[in-house]
């Protein structure tokens, strides 16, 4: 079982929120959090959860959005070949079209959830909560704290 952290040190609560800050710049949060996690290492095991748990964040947002754009990339691959009289109007066609009609809604919809929870976890962060994101947060929090 998980058991939250409560005295946590002002310094420690406004470096683990400055890294899910940083985590809104795409690509340089992870130089960020790395470098934090070097720097505080020996200092607070709280900071390092934090830094670890902000570079895997980015990392999913990342691996997200080129699965993505492989499928984008693969159905304007398929319209050509559609447009070329290669494809029937099956529900291939429909699937390309909406991909098409919704790109940018995806991707805004991809950067504004990202963006809204890193500021989300970086507020409830400076605010002395300790905040586990799911999936990568429990492995990531059994590897730092052990079975504290």
């Amino acid at each position: 079982m998980i058991k939250p952290l409560y005295n946590i040190r002002p310094d420690e609560r406004l470096v683990s929120g400055a890294i899910y800050l940083g985590a809104l710049i795409p690509i340089w949060g992870v130089v960020i959090a790395w470098v934090v996690r070097e720097a505080w290492r020996e200092r607070s095991r709280h900071v390092v959860f934090h830094s670890i748990q902000a570079i895997w964040w980015q990392a999913s947002l990342l691996l997200a959005f080129v699965i993505y754009v492989l499928i984008y990339l693969a159905a304007r691959i398929l319209s050509q070949v559609e447009s070329a009289g290669g494809l029937g109007s099956g529900g291939l066609k429909s699937m390309i079209e909406v991909l098409q009609l919704g790109n940018d809604w995806i991707i805004i919809g991809l950067l504004g959830s990202y963006a809204l929870s890193c500021l989300l976890v970086a507020w409830l962060t400076l605010e002395g909560r300790f905040t586990i994101i799911p999936i990568i947060g429990p492995r990531i929090y059994r590897q730092i704290y052990g079975d504290e």
